[in-house]
């Protein structure tokens, strides 16, 4: 494999391409979420949820279109590494979290804020 498209190194070259357009950035490691329960935690984790992020559904989908403890405005960028993990361990939770996160995307595209998540 060229060293240039290893995950590793694709993550950065595109966190530092997009960086200048959207300022908040965040890799999901994919490789610790086998069930919902570690999806919450990691995503928890890395945007910072807050305290009454109750670990459900409902919870995600509040958070995940909130963010306003993350300062920055310009926009959120979310690198999520071997989400194939998480959909061949748990396939029905799996679709759930990948409707949220879809939802996400025109939710913050309604409030003329880019997000992407990108699934490695």
């Amino acid at each position: 494999m060229n060293p240039a498209h290893e995950p590793n190194n694709l993550i950065t070259q595109v966190s530092n391409k997009l960086s200048p357009i959207l300022s908040n950035s965040f890799l999901i490691d994919g490789n610790i979420i086998t069930n919902k329960e570690s999806f919450f935690k990691e995503f928890s984790k890395k945007l910072k949820f807050p305290e009454y992020f109750g670990e459900n559904w409902d919870g995600f989908y509040d958070c995940i279109t909130d963010l306003s403890w993350i300062t920055e405005d310009n926009g959120y960028l979310i690198i999520y590494e071997n989400s194939f993990n998480f959909q061949s361990n748990d396939s029905e939770n799996w679709k759930t979290a990948n409707g949220i996160l879809f939802e996400a995307v025109d939710y913050w595209r309604q409030q003329n804020q880019p997000m992407i998540i990108m699934f490695l």
